[in-house]
């Protein structure tokens, strides 16, 4: 994938090299030198600050162009799982008892859907 948004022209780290090793796996990139924009962003002026943002946007534009590979799961369904994994995480790591019971009444909305989860009256 990464070889995909390469090839239009993004000015990112490009992909030298991927590959397995024993404890998994690795992406080796290349290095652009700079500053990070987290840190800069907030002492330049508003409107260089809007321009970047145009500019993150067209990249951004470019990048949703490449379609998601055949075996990616649906977005939706990735997205929600995803958010129940997390929010019954924070319940379950939440200190106190009364927390933790609070999961089974209260759930996550889904996305595409105004169902609640485990609601059969729906």
């Amino acid at each position: 994938m990464l070889e995909q948004v390469a090839a239009l022209s993004i000015p990112m780290c490009k992909p030298v090299e991927f590959g397995t090793c024993p404890n998994g796996v690795y992406s080796l990139q290349s290095w652009i030198d700079g500053e990070d924009l987290e840190t800069i962003l907030p002492l330049l002026p508003e409107t260089e600050q809007y321009v970047l943002g145009l500019k993150s946007g067209e990249i951004i534009r470019k990048m949703h162009s490449i379609p998601a590979p055949d075996t990616q799961e649906e977005w939706a369904a990735r997205f929600n799982r995803k958010t129940e994994d997390e929010f019954f995480s924070l319940l379950t790591n939440a200190p106190g008892s009364a927390q933790r019971s609070v999961r089974t009444a209260i759930m996550p909305v889904r996305v595409g859907t105004s169902r609640v989860p485990g609601n059969k009256n729906q």
